[in-house]
């Protein structure tokens, strides 16, 4: 009925003038971000999307691992795929070159998309992604450090340790410990 309406294959949503189109399923979360942090900011399009996707019962979802991991939304298809993959292997971490390779492209080319979308190298983004869900545990789960620290692809607990006092200026078990103490008043 349309043969002039061009079509596009490779988005979870479109937003063209005063039409959106959305695949549905997960997509609708992806737009939502999107139009949110379109009209209201990013910071607010984080607070949204984490109301509606953190499930009552403390199990980790796929949407509630995004949140922990510490973005909601990318733009552009390779860099899109990088990071699903980067979440897919969290535990066992994909060599760079291996997420380049599967996502079509050259290492450098990888780099260049993830210094412009994500202001980090592939490397940096990463580990940065796999620092951010293990506090985010450390948080909200009753698990070891010790199994955190395998859950999020650090060979072993020492490693894990220095990583997380290097981003987070403490150490997981003061993190964790400081939370089971109660203020003293006058704070």
């Amino acid at each position: 009925m349309f043969p002039g309406l061009r079509v596009i294959t490779n988005a979870d949503y479109l937003i063209d003038g005063n039409r959106i189109t959305c695949a549905g399923g997960i997509s609708i979360i992806e737009l939502a971000a999107r139009l949110i942090s379109l009209h209201c900011g990013s910071d607010r399009a984080a607070k949204v999307i984490h109301q509606m996707t953190v499930s009552r019962q403390g199990g980790t979802s796929f949407v509630e691992r995004r949140r922990a991991l510490g973005y909601l939304a990318v733009d552009g298809l390779v860099l899109r795929h990088a990071i699903v993959l980067m979440e897919e292997n969290l535990e066992a971490p994909l060599n760079i070159a291996v997420i380049a390779k599967m996502t079509g492209t050259s290492v450098r080319q990888l780099e260049r998309a993830f210094l412009l979308g994500m202001g980090l190298s592939p490397k940096d983004f990463y580990r940065t992604m796999r620092l951010r869900y293990a506090r985010w545990l450390l948080l909200n789960s009753p698990k070891r450090i010790t199994v955190i620290a395998y859950e999020c692809g650090f060979s072993d607990s020492a490693h894990f340790i220095r990583g997380f006092r290097e981003a987070y200026g403490v150490t997981p078990g003061k993190l964790r410990s400081s939370l089971s103490r109660p203020e003293p008043e006058g704070r």
